[in-house]
């Protein structure tokens, strides 16, 4: 399946080991219709949800889904990365990476969490 996946760019600014919930928005921008079963997956990194894959509806070409994320954001300063892909139901990759990227860090004594989530095609 050599279909893409598009997402866009997104920005998140919350307080440090506090739950929050990112909306991924997924785009069919290929010429088939991703079978039923495909899911997306965390392929490396580090995982700040509470799970590793989520179920993505079959989406026909120029078909759009949001995926929910509940996400902890990291209690120590520092920079976390994770890489998310969507697989078919048989496990096989299709479509870009989705970096995701989290740094930590203080101000004046407030912790806060600074996601941006981006992908590329292969």
């Amino acid at each position: 399946m050599t279909d893409s996946v598009r997402m866009l760019l997104l920005l998140s600014c919350c307080r440090t080991s506090s739950d929050n919930v990112r909306t991924l928005l997924l785009l069919c921008t290929g010429e088939h219709v991703w079978p039923t079963g495909c899911y997306l997956r965390l392929m490396s990194g580090c995982c700040l949800s509470s799970v590793e894959r989520v179920l993505v509806p079959s989406l026909g070409p120029g078909r759009e889904h949001d995926v929910l994320l509940t996400l902890t954001s990291p209690p120590e300063q520092g920079i976390y990365s994770a890489q998310w892909r969507m697989s078919t139901f048989t496990g096989t990759p299709f479509g870009g990476c989705f970096d995701d990227h989290v740094t930590s860090f203080s101000h004046r004594g407030v912790c806060f969490s600074v996601t941006c989530v981006f992908t590329y095609r292969l």
